[in-house]
């Protein structure tokens, strides 16, 4: 996607910044990846499941939208 492409077309809000949005989903992406290896070593349960992570990634996705 070239850069500005996602203001330009409505995807995300005019006033984020492409770059800033990406870290921040990678974030969240490294954060919930994170907490399952962490509770898979130390034998706890899995703190969320697929539909927990998608029903996230949906909620952050649809709040930055333009």
């Amino acid at each position: 996607m070239a850069r500005g492409q996602s203001r330009d077309d409505g995807t995300f809000a005019p006033a984020l910044n492409d770059h800033a949005l990406g870290a921040a989903v990678l974030g969240l992406a490294e954060s919930m990846i994170r907490e399952r290896v962490i509770a898979q070593r130390t034998n706890a349960p899995n703190p969320f499941t697929d539909e927990e992570i998608r029903a996230v990634f949906d909620a952050v996705m649809n709040g930055v939208g333009g």
